[in-house]
């Protein structure tokens, strides 16, 4: 009988350790598991935080070029500059030329080289052989979307890759690696590169925010010699034709005998503004002892004297081979009234994307 019982609680303790033995094995996979999400979620933010330094450090070098928009090329020599032969980027994609940016070389969470693609009529040294402005279209592509450049994080190396040489096939994979324009940020097994772009429209409107600005001096240090604003430019030539009151900026001369019997030039003739912007941006003023003639509503309200406009990229079937007002701008922006729509920067959309700047004398 005493037999028995020993048995049976032998057999008790031998359930209880091969219990005691899956909890512990299950408890192990659930810490392991965890400890992998952690990490990956640290290479995630890692990720995170690069991209976004890049895709800002790549915004305020086309901002400081003269013309404004003008992007790097690829380095395709692993010495971190861009590589140029006879001015023209000698690849479209390559390693991120943290050199040129004037930044520390980075990779990314996994210890994989940052690549980078650049639409190349972005980063020619010729202009102004073609205008660099927003008219000008992108032949870069993420998943169907015009981008002025494309960045990217390689991850892991995958399949049979090896970061032996500077070739896409070993580092990207998929649509990223085929050699043409057009890429993807989705991922799939047999795919792992993290991709982010700067897309044609928040890029032109960040470079038009400059422009802005540019002529926004150029026109009040004119108001501030002349008493008033010049007279628009009626063919975009840059020159101030008496009494226009809505049409081109007139960059490169205010002459406008009505209003200044000494006019001052707004912009030289060998400046980016004029050369790739002459045809681009809309003003329109109001006439002599008519003050506070223009009418804006939107996002604010406002009466000003004057005021100039911005297009964006072309929205729509908007042709900017054809110089008029509905191939450039949208809403009432349209119609070369006095009422004219703003909206903030956060609330320009596919559906509108005219930027204004408002002028007072």
């Amino acid at each position: 009988m005493r037999m028995g019982i020993k048995s049976e609680s032998t057999k008790g303790i031998a359930v209880l350790a091969l219990l005691a033995l899956i909890m512990i094995t299950i408890t192990s996979a659930k810490i392991a598991s965890i400890s992998l999400n952690k990490q990956d979620l640290k290479q995630s933010s890692l990720n995170t935080k690069l991209l976004k330094q890049l895709r800002k450090n790549l915004l305020g070098f086309a901002l400081q070029q003269a013309p404004a928009g003008q992007l790097p090329c690829p380095d395709t020599t692993g010495d971190g500059l861009e590589n140029r032969t006879s001015g023209i980027c000698d690849n479209d994609i390559g390693l991120f030329p943290f050199q040129t940016l004037n930044m520390n070389v980075e990779t990314d969470a996994h210890g994989a080289p940052v690549w980078y693609s650049v639409a190349l009529n972005y980063t020619r040294n010729d202009f102004p052989t073609t205008s660099l402005n927003s008219s000008l279209a992108s032949n870069l592509m993420l998943d169907g979307n015009p981008a002025a450049a494309i960045l990217f994080l390689p991850g892991e190396a995958i399949n049979t890759q090896t970061w032996t040489s500077i070739n896409a096939i070993n580092y990207l994979e998929g649509e990223n690696a085929d050699g043409d324009t057009d890429f993807t940020a989705q991922t799939s097994n047999t795919t792992n590169d993290r991709v982010s772009a700067i897309d044609t429209s928040l890029f032109w409107q960040t470079i038009e925010q400059r422009v802005l600005a540019i002529t926004e001096d150029a026109l009040t240090d004119y108001r501030n010699n002349c008493g008033n604003f010049p007279s628009a430019s009626i063919t975009a030539d840059g020159t101030s034709n008496a009494g226009t009151l809505s049409g081109f900026v007139p960059f490169s001369s205010g002459s406008d005998p009505v209003s200044c019997t000494t006019p001052v030039p707004l912009l030289t003739n060998s400046s980016w503004v004029h050369l790739h912007w002459n045809d681009q941006i809309h003003y329109r003023v109001c006439a002599d002892g008519d003050l506070d003639c223009i009418s804006i509503s939107g996002d604010v309200t406002a009466t000003p004297d004057a005021l100039i406009v911005s297009p964006g990229i072309p929205i729509g079937a908007q042709d900017r081979t054809i110089l008029d007002l509905p191939n450039f701008y949208e809403d009432d922006n349209t119609d070369n009234d006095l009422d004219y729509i703003f909206r903030n920067t956060r609330n320009l959309s596919d559906a509108f994307n005219d930027q204004i700047k408002v002028l007072e004398l």
